[in-house]
């Protein structure tokens, strides 16, 4: 999120999201982030029903502004430039996750988006098919593994 106009963090628990705030407040960053306390995967599936179409935004209500939210849920009636996905390791949440960034990538992402996704090298084998993102580029630092995609 260095050098974002705005970030929108995800994040289930209760005492990660504590954490991620008190970090947002010593780095003078809170007022350029909306942190949601929810399930990611609620969250994905009710942006991409209420917040935006794959058209573009709702025909029903004016657009929200690029910096600007409604309902606290950091999402409103935009799409995402860059999406990274970090999600726990070794439960199927990676490949979970980038079916459901598929799944919902007109409604989510901006024409020009990057998707990065983070996983452990041994879950590569997981990979989920996809028809909405490209996969640009494959990385691997130590046990970490990157995938880069692109909207197709």
């Amino acid at each position: 999120s260095r050098g974002a106009a705005e970030a929108v963090l995800v994040e289930r628990d209760r005492e990660v999201v504590a954490v991620i705030r008190a970090n947002l407040a010593k780095t003078r960053l809170a007022d350029r982030a909306t942190v949601v306390p929810t399930d990611v995967f609620a969250w994905l599936e009710r942006h991409a029903r209420d917040g935006a179409s794959p058209e573009g935004p709702r025909a029903d209500g004016p657009a929200t502004p690029p910096g600007a939210h409604r309902g606290g849920d950091g999402g409103a009636t935009r799409r995402f430039d860059v999406v990274f996905s970090g999600p726990p390791q070794w439960q199927g949440l990676w490949s979970r996750s980038l079916a459901a960034l598929d799944e919902r990538a007109g409604a989510l992402l901006a024409e020009d988006a990057v998707v990065i996704v983070q996983l452990d090298p041994r879950e590569e084998a997981d990979e989920p098919p996809v028809t909405r993102l490209r996969l640009d580029d494959r990385r691997r630092y130590g046990n970490v593994a990157l995938r880069f995609y692109s909207v197709a």
